[in-house]
């Protein structure tokens, strides 16, 4: 609307001027609507971009933490078969003392202070195991050789020799002659 077209409706020259300064044209109304319109659009493009990016990072956040919950499950299991790797080197070694008694053997040593080694010994375990033999001996086999059974009398193998004696006048004769005779 003109200024013209104001007056023509009935409005005074100041109130016209006054409209038109407080009018917007129509022209103008449309550029700024379209332009919030667009801007509008834009944040919430904007809005999508962050929320696609939060969900990205959440998931490496997720990632990030798995990959962790796994090397601490990677390290728990390493330390479990070091363990079973100790104890089968310290199983092998006691077995070699010839106890007997595994478990007692076992029980009494400390393995705390026994560390398995790089090339599967267990370091401590040799002195360990010659120290029980030293203070519990008994819980291993002797290594002393068997002493042969005392001599004396013993009876002639069967089925050979002479007959053992029925009485004892027969065994006193019998141990007479093995005297002259040798």
């Amino acid at each position: 609307m003109t200024k013209q077209e104001l007056i023509a409706l009935g409005l005074t020259e100041e109130a016209a001027d006054k409209v038109l300064k407080e009018h917007i044209p129509y022209d103008r109304f449309k550029q700024v609507n379209d332009d919030k319109k667009a801007l509008e659009g834009q944040l919430g493009e904007r809005d999508k971009a962050i929320n696609d990016l939060n969900t990205k990072l959440k998931a490496g956040e997720d990632a990030a933490k798995s990959i962790t919950d796994l090397q601490e499950q990677l390290k728990q299991k390493d330390v479990a078969v070091l363990a079973a790797r100790k104890d089968a080197a310290v199983q092998v070694a006691i077995a070699q003392a010839k106890p007997k008694n595994v478990k007692a053997v076992k029980a009494l040593l400390d393995a705390d202070k026994l560390e398995l080694q790089e090339d599967g010994t267990v370091k401590g375990l040799k002195e360990a195991l010659e120290g029980l033999q030293k203070s519990d001996a008994y819980l291993f086999e002797s290594t002393k050789p068997a002493t042969p059974p005392p001599s004396g009398f013993n009876p002639p193998p069967e089925g050979g020799g002479t007959p053992p004696p029925q009485t004892l006048q027969d065994a006193i004769q019998a141990g007479l002659e093995a005297q002259t005779k040798g």
